[in-house]
C-alpha cells in the first residue's frame, strides 16, 4: 500500500482551547483529488491551517507523507505543500515579479 500523503487521526482543531472542527480521521492517497466542503464559519480553513502545520490541533495527529506535520523543518515542508488563500494582504511593495 501506498503512504497517503494526507493522514489525520482523531483530529480536533480550534482556537484558544475551543474546538471548531472535531473527529477528523481521513487518510489522502497520492494522485487523488478532494475538497473540504461546508459554510461558511464551519472550520473549513481552520481545518487547513491545521493540516498545514500553521495551527496546533488541539487533539489528533496530522501526518503528511507519512512525517507528522510538526517534525517537518518549515523550508522542507514549504517544498512540498503549498496553499493560496482566497485573500491576500501583501506588503505594499509586494509585486509578483
Amino acid at each position: 500500500m501506498t503512504t497517503p500523503v494526507l493522514e489525520t487521526a482523531a483530529l480536533v482543531v480550534g482556537y484558544g482551547g475551543s474546538p471548531v472542527v472535531s473527529g477528523v480521521s481521513v487518510a489522502v492517497g497520492p494522485g487523488t483529488l478532494w475538497s473540504v466542503l461546508g459554510p461558511n464559519g464551519s472550520g473549513k480553513s481552520t481545518l487547513l491551517r491545521t493540516v498545514l502545520g500553521l495551527l496546533r490541533p488541539l487533539q489528533g495527529e496530522v501526518r503528511l507523507f507519512g512525517t507528522p506535520v510538526g517534525r517537518w523543518e518549515r523550508r522542507a515542508l514549504a517544498r512540498r505543500v503549498a496553499w493560496v488563500p482566497q485573500s491576500f494582504d501583501g506588503d505594499p511593495g509586494f509585486t509578483g515579479l
